[in-house]
């Protein structure tokens, strides 16, 4: 029983920390209803996560609020970006998110700040880079009193890292997108050092996409991510979008789904991720919503 006891503490710890992970487990509305994809085609706020290259493929000037929330952990996300690629020759973005969650005896906050830059090198090639700034801070103890739940009001992150992505785009149909994340190597299951590639390929009004994660340094072997999810615009303002993830390290199957409206000066986005099976049977819900003014 008390091996069966520390089984479950173990993995507690390990989806609490996964659930929660801002620095790279996205949250923006557009890709989580595409289960998370979106590396090769996310031409919009959702690239300063996702691929920092992302945000020189298309002219716009967009500014956008997201909000986010996962019932499970009383975690509530809330931030900003703004991105802009019309008034210089480089792409430049800039994000803040917040995040505070409390389940049960854990009061944690984390901030993310990002400053990307982005330039199309030729018609084919994007290249960018996202400079994070990341902070985590908890009060209370988590479920095995040691380790990476362990501290009272000590500082869990408190580093500046980065994103080095490239964008392959040919013609209007297909794209390819490879990323790094937190290159520096944090040292921290917050913010892990990982590799996304994602594939894309747009039909007129539909849009497939599909990302693969993979997590060097969360455990001690490879673990890895599987997203995808189609996107249709009906009408050229109405997308809707569902999309599907797999979650190795948590044994996660999740399904996800979205809708918004879009039109010549603002858009907003409403997006749900479910998991269905988990390894310990503990299933998240998270939701998100984003307003986005178009400022070009």
């Amino acid at each position: 029983m008390g091996k069966t006891l520390t089984q479950a503490l173990v993995v507690a710890a390990v989806t609490l920390s996964a659930a929660t992970s801002w620095a790279y487990d996205i949250q923006n509305a557009s890709p989580m209803a595409l289960g998370g994809a979106g590396r090769a085609y996310c031409p919009s706020n959702a690239s300063l996560y996702l691929n920092p290259a992302g945000i020189a493929v298309a002219r716009l000037y967009h500014v956008e609020t997201l909000y986010a929330y996962v019932p499970t952990w009383n975690a509530h996300i809330a931030g900003g970006s703004v991105v802009d690629s019309v008034t210089a020759p480089i792409a430049m973005g800039l994000s803040f998110n917040y995040v505070a969650w409390d389940p049960g005896d854990i009061d944690r906050s984390e901030y993310d700040v990002r400053i990307s830059a982005a330039y199309y090198i030729s018609r084919l090639l994007a290249l960018g880079l996202s400079l994070k700034y990341l902070y985590s801070n908890q009060d209370g103890r988590g479920p095995l009193q040691t380790g990476l739940f362990e501290n009272n009001g000590e500082e869990f992150l408190n580093t500046v890292t980065l994103d080095v992505g490239a964008t392959l785009t040919v013609g209007q149909w297909f794209s390819a997108g490879v990323v790094g994340h937190n290159l520096t190597n944090t040292g921290s299951t917050s913010a892990p050092l990982a590799l996304g590639i994602g594939l894309a390929v747009t039909i007129r009004s539909l849009l497939i996409a599909a990302d693969v994660l993979l997590d060097f340094t969360t455990r001690d072997e490879l673990m890895w991510r599987a997203m995808g999810g189609a996107e249709y615009l009906i009408a050229n303002n109405w997308p809707i979008r569902l999309g599907y993830r797999w979650d190795q390290m948590l044994g996660a199957h999740s399904i996800s789904g979205g809708l918004g409206y879009v039109s010549e000066r603002y858009g907003i986005e409403v997006s749900v991720r479910q998991d269905v099976a988990t390894e310990d049977d503990h299933l998240n819900t998270h939701i998100a919503l984003a307003l986005r003014y178009f400022a070009n």
